[in-house]
């Protein structure tokens, strides 16, 4: 747990708020967010005259004495200045902690009335008992997701599901507040191709429009989409956001074609065909691994490693596609969690020691407005990234990667 605190050199923020300096959001290292184990996951919905926060932990260890906790948050005007425009305590934080089988929900209201938008609320929660280290999570606040007005919520508990997927006909609930209104499901033709290499000196283009092939109407009760694909949300009128519908496995990937498909950041396009063209797939997928290492044992665990990225990119960057599809999740596929991720208003920076000379690659992602979630972002690629790739993937093919 100690790999996920972050300790401030020099002026702490107390419940007080004596210390009106703080370091900018960006200072800190929020790489534990896109670890399994240590994961932090928000969703937000604006209820009246106030904005709903919600938060979800996967290390429930932290919250061991809940009655010990204290929760403070401060709103900065962006990530890399330091003028705060709100700083607050949560009263009684201990009490609105909930426990569930996958984690631990926790939640508090902030007044809309003081929030500027955009602006960057950067959340501290510590423990009486060891105030020295201290668990910080950021979330970006633009207008958008400032008056975003429902949450996608379990269908069994109403809690939020934290994901902007749901998998096919998983029952679930667009929790509104208040008075529902009614709301539309637009369903669109999406064909989106994984991503490029880091090097790639040409992206690969969506086009401009998405032919819509479906409207499902929707209001308080509960509701399940049985066809796979990218679907808009309109509440009153109003597009407000979007879900990704997945196969029934989803996050994992469990069937030999689905098996496959993420292996083309290992392979050739000519092993990949031999691969889909097998007649038993599933016997293709593993013989392609006892060839990157003929030890049953190492074979396996080359497996597990590489599929267990797949499903945690799919946790924590699905947005308008699979997370392993996307920029974010190519690289976390190949390289692994991050050693160190710094946000900035308009991207996120991930760093990696590459070597045992400590050398790093630096690599940035940039923000960009989609109608359906915001959780797109856009790696800027770089021949300088050649060699480092290919290493990277050679270890993946020697069978040496992680060892």
């Amino acid at each position: 747990m100690k790999k996920i605190f972050q300790v401030l050199a020099g002026c702490m923020l107390v419940l007080s708020f004596g210390c009106r300096k703080l370091p900018a959001p960006s200072r800190f290292n929020q790489g534990f967010e896109y670890q399994p184990k240590t994961a932090v996951q928000h969703d937000l919905r604006r209820e009246g005259d106030s904005l709903h926060v919600y938060l979800k932990f996967a290390d429930a260890g932290f919250f061991s004495f809940p009655k010990n906790l204290q929760v403070a948050y401060t709103g900065f005007v962006n990530y890399e200045d330091t003028d705060i425009i709100l700083a607050d305590s949560v009263r009684k934080a201990g009490s609105r902690i909930l426990k569930t089988e996958d984690g631990v929900l926790f939640d508090f209201k902030l007044p809309v009335a003081r929030l500027k938008f955009p602006m960057v609320l950067q959340m501290k929660l510590v423990l009486r008992n060891d105030p020295q280290n201290a668990l910080y999570h950021d979330v970006r606040l633009s207008a958008t997701e400032g008056t975003k007005p429902y949450v996608l919520a379990d269908a069994a508990t109403n809690l939020p599901l934290f994901r902007n997927y749901v998998r096919a006909n998983e029952p679930f609930l667009i929790a509104q507040f208040g008075v529902p209104q009614p709301g539309e499901f637009q369903r669109y033709e999406t064909v989106f191709g994984a991503a490029l290499p880091p090097m790639a000196s040409q992206e690969k283009t969506v086009a401009p429009t998405l032919k819509k092939l479906q409207t499902i109407s929707f209001l308080d009760y509960i509701v399940s989409l049985s066809e796979i694909g990218l679907y808009g949300i309109e509440i009153g009128g109003k597009s407000v956001g979007g879900v990704l519908v997945e196969s029934a496995n989803f996050p994992e990937l469990v069937s030999a074609q689905d098996l496959i498909q993420p292996l083309i950041y290992l392979t050739t396009a000519e092993e990949r065909n031999k691969l889909y063209a097998a007649p038993d797939p599933k016997a293709a997928v593993d013989k392609f691994w006892l060839g990157v290492n003929p030890n049953q044992n190492e074979a396996r665990r080359l497996i597990r490693s590489y599929y267990e990225r797949v499903t945690a990119a799919n946790r924590f960057f699905t947005a308008h596609k699979a997370g392993w599809l996307t920029d974010r999740g190519m690289l976390y596929l190949i390289f692994g969690p991050p050693e160190e991720v710094k946000r900035y208003s308009n991207r996120e920076e991930w760093i990696y020691l590459v070597n045992q000379n400590h050398n790093q690659a630096r690599f940035i992602f940039l923000k960009k407005e989609n109608t359906f979630t915001q959780n797109h972002y856009e790696l800027v690629r770089s021949p300088y990234y050649e060699q480092v790739w290919y290493d990277m993937v050679e270890q993946w093919r020697k069978g040496t990667i992680g060892k």
